[in-house]
């Protein structure tokens, strides 16, 4: 065998062991970025090793008495109808109110034309409460 091949079969070994290291590493960065999110603790208890998570498990007796559940009755509710809202403002009286810009607010900085009205746009409706005057 001569020098040449055996530094190739070196350098492909070295490679090799190079992608290995690669393939690890996007591995890990992929069950990194795209693996379990949950905080999940292991069944397992190590021998010795005191849990941080089940200490009233540990401490509670298990012979202890439960308090024993009692069931409440259930009641219904009235289901709000669709509506409700127009049905009760409908005979009240209304306004519109349009909110415009001053004239001199009306010409375009950039061409100098005057303004046009595009549209209407209805935002909300509000009921106004007016106490009553004696007279």
């Amino acid at each position: 065998m001569s020098a040449t091949e055996q530094e190739y079969k070196n350098h492909i070994k070295e490679l090799e062991q190079q992608v290995r290291l690669l393939k690890e590493q996007v591995d890990f960065l992929t069950r990194k970025l795209y693996g379990t999110k949950s905080e999940k603790t292991s069944t397992l208890e190590i021998e010795g090793q005191v849990s941080l998570f089940n200490e009233i498990e540990t401490c509670a007796d298990p012979d202890a008495h439960e308090p024993e559940l009692v069931e409440i009755e259930k009641h219904l509710r009235k289901r709000k109808y669709t509506g409700q809202r127009e049905e009760l403002v409908k005979n009240l009286p209304h306004s519109k109110v349009l909110h415009t810009i001053d004239e001199r607010e009306q010409i375009c900085d950039n061409c100098g034309s005057t303004m046009v009205k595009v549209g209407e746009e209805f935002v909300r409706t509000e009921v106004q409460f007016i106490p009553a005057n004696s007279r």
